[in-house]
């Protein structure tokens, strides 16, 4: 199967890091990458990948693979806020629950 239409990177990045050859495939949206190491002069396979619409948008126009460590850390900050917060909630449900009267609390289980 022929595939003119695949969307082809050199000396682009995974995650804004190590420098890959990246190939997509628009109809599909997968991504394929390869290591491009100048040392050994050999091509290694990294990941294989199906990407979101507005990722592989990105890639078409800047040919980047994932985002950089900055981006990735304050996307996970996020994460954990959202997390701790979901914490915070379930604590006090339960912090509730146990201060309620006992006949209360028999009626609510």
């Amino acid at each position: 199967m022929r595939k003119p239409n695949l969307v082809i990177r050199e000396h682009e990045t995974f995650n804004k890091q190590e420098f890959t050859i990246n190939i997509g495939d628009p109809e599909s949206r997968g991504i394929i990458a390869f290591e491009n190491n100048q040392l050994y002069d050999k091509y290694h396979f990294i990941i294989s990948s199906l990407i979101s619409r507005e990722s592989f948008k990105y890639f078409v126009q800047m040919g980047n693979i994932g985002l950089n460590p900055e981006e990735r850390a304050s996307e996970i900050n996020e994460l954990q806020k959202i997390l701790s917060q979901m914490q915070r909630e379930r604590v006090n449900a339960r912090a509730f629950y146990n201060s309620l009267p006992e006949d209360a609390s028999i009626g609510n289980k």
